[in-house]
């Protein structure tokens, strides 16, 4: 489980909503920073593939850092070579464990037919990511989130990996629980990311799966 983020963001930024009202208020934040970004207010943090994956997982519960908020969202612009993305960041300090991770990759091959894309799956019984877990994505759905001590609208804090956002809108908790969770991403980081009966496929496919 990009701008900054981990595998495990490193779990990460893609089309976010539909989640909760925290979430919601975070792609206002987005179109603010893209029109910051076209006027040279701040730099794309993070240079990303421009290849959206998806992960999926039973649940997602974040890991306590000892200190300061367990969860911090905030809006920023990855850089596709001269295009930018608008991202969600999800950062969790302390990280997290994702129960029943599914994460699937599928990319164009310039084969013809039922060869057109090249789609690989990662799956794993649980992925525990620990000093830091960043996530970059461009939407998100679950089943359900709960946030403990949301502050929605309060300064991004010092120490988020994208520091020309410090001190802009953004959204903390104490912790998060999420289920059914169901997230289309660009990026992710993690310091560590440890994987409980992992298994890996490749195949190829006339298109990627939705």
């Amino acid at each position: 489980m990009t701008t900054q983020q981990a595998a495990a963001a490193a779990l990460g930024g893609t089309r976010w909503r539909r989640f909760t009202l925290a979430f919601g208020v975070s792609f206002g934040a987005i179109a603010t920073v893209l029109v910051l970004m076209a006027n040279g207010v701040i730099a794309a943090p993070v240079t990303i593939s421009g290849t959206v994956f998806t992960v999926k997982a039973t649940s997602l519960v974040s890991h306590s850092p000892g200190s300061g908020a367990a969860f911090i969202q905030y809006g920023s612009v990855d850089s596709n070579g001269s295009a930018p993305t608008g991202v969600a960041v999800t950062y969790l300090p302390g990280g997290g464990v994702l129960s029943g991770l599914d994460q699937v990759v599928c990319g164009p091959t310039g084969l013809p037919g039922p060869f057109a894309n090249l789609v690989v799956e990662l799956k794993a019984d649980s992925a525990d990511a620990t000093g830091g877990l960043i996530v970059d994505a461009t939407s998100l759905n679950a089943a359900t989130a709960t946030f403990n001590n949301i502050q929605i609208g309060v300064p991004a804090p010092n120490g988020i990996p994208d520091t020309a956002s410090v001190g802009k809108f953004a959204q903390t908790a104490d912790g998060v629980t999420i289920t059914g969770l169901n997230q289309q991403a660009v990026y992710t980081k993690a310091g560590t990311f440890a994987l409980t009966n992992l298994g890996l496929s490749a195949h190829l496919a006339g298109s990627c799966p939705s």
